[in-house]
């Protein structure tokens, strides 16, 4: 019979404000800490793609290997009354979980001589890395570090609910049954995060939302990279490399901006949905920084957003086509259009958004490329836009709960998709002039096989969902650094 419920609490920067394995190696050998840490750093990098703690095993080997168990035990104690007398303790959340009858457990991958000190604080339980030794010598640890939520699946088997308190809770929580996430930020991360906050409101304040142009950035590259390849394979020559680059970037940023309205009307018209979210902080973290959001859709902040994106919008008709303006207003129209609506209706106008705004992208693009026919630019990308846009309307769809993914309205949509993607091939086969038609659009797809590596590398590091929106922006700048270098190397190679 399942108990009621239990609360797993984190240790590091959620119970205490500091990082307790480097904090007790610091106080036990400063000299060694001072230095290999310093020299160990860049193995918290491939450590992450390898989902260890590579970082923290090293400096353990380094620097306590060979210790006793008994020494060690001692100074863990002495660790312990240090971190209580100074205040490092989390005595908010303590008090908290203490006032509730819930099975009280420690869920830490710091060192258990270390962690089972803290059962003095009233914890029924304490889960942590476990220490080996031989003949009573440290020789390293078994490491919890990315498995706690093996742990938090079994403990989910033997209680009606979980509560995890966390700083930064593994992907995994997400899909066990019966537990609720609860994020909490203690010590240096708190100030970190606040720190970090408020440079992407800096930087939103210039790019509307610093996440969603450098997404958009990411997607026009994916599509250039795709014509690239494509254009080479039908023998078409392009300016040279610098010229075609700095071309490349100018119209990936031009085209964001000019997209970025978007996000402009729609969190205004949403704000006091997303208001309601404020319960749930992982959803509201990834609204809770946008401009109109952030200053609680201010007036002021409204006007210069407006004044800015007109702007833009005016530089953009100076050095490109003045038909330009006529997509801005069909943009911002089926925007208003799309933020009124329910949410069960809001796919229809997301797919209509999504393919305003490539069609946006490619004539900007055909405005920079002269060696190229815009008829032709906007027939060979069929083949990868229309497939993409229908794919991330289906997302969207099951996202909003317009119907889940087992039901026979996905899979009928799955077909549609399918049978969509084939007519559009039919039809570029068909429109295009020129017997490379099929393989250039091959070699195309070919030229975009980089950035499913860079997604399945992101997805190794990251993980395959983003649990807050620190991690979405930290997924996001990785991606889009690679992606530039993606596009500078193919358009070195096929040039």
């Amino acid at each position: 019979m399942q108990k009621r419920c239990c609360f797993i609490i984190d240790l590091d920067f959620t119970l205490v404000n500091l990082d307790t394995t480097e904090e007790f190696l610091k106080m036990l050998c400063p000299l060694k800490y001072s230095i290999f840490s310093k020299i160990l750093k860049p193995a918290v990098i491939l450590g992450r793609f390898f989902r260890i703690d590579l970082y923290k095993q090293l400096l353990l080997l380094l620097c306590i290997y060979g210790y006793s168990k008994r020494f060690l035990e001692e100074k863990a104690k002495i660790f312990f009354e240090t971190l209580v007398s100074k205040g490092h303790i989390n005595t908010l959340l303590l008090h908290s979980i203490q006032k509730n009858d819930c099975t009280k457990i420690l869920l830490t991958a710091s060192l258990d001589i270390i962690a089972i000190r803290f059962y003095d604080l009233g914890f029924d339980l304490v889960i942590s890395s476990t220490s080996l030794f031989r003949h009573e010598k440290f020789i390293g640890i078994r490491d919890l570090y990315k498995n706690k939520h093996k742990i938090v699946y079994a403990l989910s088997k033997l209680f009606q609910k979980v509560m995890i308190f966390e700083d930064s809770p593994e992907p995994e929580y997400r899909i066990v049954k019966n537990t609720k996430i609860i994020s909490v930020f203690y010590g240096k991360n708190k100030v970190s995060s606040q720190t970090i906050n408020r440079l992407i409101v800096a930087f939103s304040l210039i790019v509307f939302r610093i996440d969603a142009f450098m997404n958009n950035f990411i997607e026009y590259s994916f599509i250039i990279t795709y014509l690239v390849g494509a254009f080479k394979c039908m023998n078409n020559q392009f300016p040279n490399l610098s010229e075609l680059m700095f071309d490349i970037i100018i119209v990936n940023i031009v085209a964001s901006l000019i997209y970025s309205i978007v996000y402009v009307i729609n969190d205004f018209i949403d704000f006091n949905k997303v208001r309601n979210f404020k319960e749930n902080f992982t959803k509201f973290s990834f609204y809770a920084i946008r401009p109109i959001i952030y200053f609680n859709r201010s007036i002021f902040i409204l006007i210069y957003l407006i004044g800015l994106y007109f702007l833009y919008v005016y530089c953009t008709l100076i050095f490109f086509s003045t038909t330009t303006i006529f997509l801005i207003g069909v943009l911002i129209l089926v925007s208003v259009v799309h933020s009124l609506l329910q949410d069960n209706i809001r796919p229809i106008t997301f797919f209509m958004l999504r393919i305003i705004k490539y069609v946006l992208f490619l004539y900007l693009l055909s405005n920079v490329l002269p060696s190229l026919e815009g008829r032709d630019i906007f027939t060979i990308s069929l083949p990868l836009i229309v497939p993409y846009t229908a794919l991330q309307t289906y997302f969207y769809a099951v996202q909003k709960n317009v119907f889940s993914r087992q039901s026979y309205i996905s899979i009928l949509t799955k077909i549609c998709i399918l049978i969509s993607t084939i007519l559009t091939f039919l039809y570029v086969s068909l429109v295009v002039n020129s017997p490379q038609v099929v393989e250039s659009i091959i070699v195309g797809y070919i030229a975009i096989s980089p950035f499913l590596i860079i997604r399945s590398g992101l997805r190794k590091i990251l993980g395959p969902e983003d649990r807050d929106f620190y991690v979405h922006i930290k997924r996001l700048s990785l991606a889009t650094l690679l992606t530039t270098c993606v596009i500078f190397m193919v358009i070195l190679i096929l040039s």
